[in-house]
C-alpha cells in the first residue's frame, strides 16, 4: 500500500494493529478467521492488488496491573498446550517476554534464626502479581537458544538475564484469539527489574551473536506471514486513575492494541 498524498499515513485512533502478517493460524486457536479489506482509507492499493488483510485489534484484560501504578494488560497464550499470561506493550522490543514460573519460587527462612524451613515454595500471590507465568519445559513446542541480557533498559540501570528460545505466541484472550505466530522469539524472566512481560511492536530483528543470523521480530513475522497489512500499529496505554484527570492533559484512553 502508498500513502494518499495530503493525509497522514498512519493515526492511533482506530486502536489497531496495522501490521501484515505475523501469526499463522495457531493450531489451536481455531476461532480465529483471517479476513482480507478492499477498503483502504488514506491509502491507495498497489496495482494488481484487491485488498490486503484486515488490521487486527486485541483488546485489553479487564483488569489492572503494576508496581508503578494501576495498568491495562494484553492477554497471550505461549506454547503447546497453551498458557494464558498477560503483559504490557513495549514500543521499544521486538521479542516477547514472560514471567518464567522460577520466579515465583524461593525458600522459606525462619525470621529468628535465618534457617531455611522449607525448599522451592511457590508462591500463588507472585503469579498473579507478575500476570501469571510462562513454564517452558511444560511447552512441547519449545525450542531453547539459552541466557542472554535484557538490553532494553540497560541505560536506566534495569538490567538481567533472559532464558531465551522460540515457541508458539498467540493474541488474544480465549474466545477472542487474534493470529499466531510459530517459533516467535521469547525472553523468559525471573528478575524483579522488569514485574510482568510484555510484547514487543518494533520491527528491528533479533541478533543472539554474529555467528547466527538475525531473527524476525513479531510483528515483522505477522507481516510477513500476511496475517496484518503493514509494520504499522497503534496502542495507548491504559490506566485505571485515568478519569481522576483532564485528558486535555495526558490524552489517557483505555488501552488497545
Amino acid at each position: 500500500m502508498i500513502p494518499l498524498r495530503g493525509h497522514r499515513a498512519f493515526h492511533t485512533s482506530r486502536c489497531a494493529f496495522l501490521a501484515a502478517a505475523l501469526l499463522l493460524p495457531f493450531l489451536a486457536a481455531a476461532d480465529y478467521v483471517q479476513t482480507n479489506i478492499t477498503e483502504t482509507p488514506n491509502f491507495k492499493l498497489l496495482p494488481g492488488i484487491a485488498s490486503v488483510p484486515a488490521p487486527v485489534t486485541v483488546a485489553p484484560d479487564q483488569n489492572w496491573i503494576g508496581i508503578d501504578g494501576a495498568w491495562n494488560t494484553f492477554t497471550l497464550t505461549i506454547g503447546e498446550p497453551q498458557e494464558s499470561v498477560r503483559v504490557y506493550v513495549s514500543t521499544a522490543s521486538q521479542q516477547i517476554w514472560a514471567i518464567n514460573r522460577m520466579a515465583c519460587i524461593s525458600n522459606t527462612t525462619d525470621p529468628a534464626t535465618g534457617e531455611i524451613t522449607a525448599l522451592n515454595v511457590f508462591d500463588s500471590d507472585c503469579e498473579l502479581s507478575r500476570g501469571y507465568l510462562f513454564n517452558s519445559s511444560n511447552s512441547e513446542t519449545w525450542q531453547q537458544k539459552g541466557f542472554y541480557q535484557l538490553w532494553i533498559e540497560k541505560y536506566l540501570g534495569l538490567v538481567g538475564n533472559g532464558l531465551y528460545g522460540f515457541d508458539w505466541v498467540g493474541l488474544g484472550r480465549a474466545g477472542e484469539m487474534g493470529p499466531s505466530v510459530q517459533n516467535t522469539t521469547i525472553g523468559t524472566l525471573v528478575t524483579a527489574n522488569f514485574w510482568l512481560g510484555h510484547i514487543g511492536v518494533h520491527s528491528k530483528s533479533t541478533n543472539f551473536s554474529v555467528f547466527d543470523e538475525p531473527v524476525p521480530s513479531y510483528i515483522a513475522t505477522l507481516f510477513a506471514q500476511k496475517s496484518i497489512p503493514s509494520l504499522s500499529f497503534g496502542y495507548t496505554a491504559g490506566a485505571q486513575y485515568r478519569k481522576t484527570v483532564p485528558h486535555s492533559s495526558l490524552h489517557i484512553t483505555d488501552s488497545c492494541v
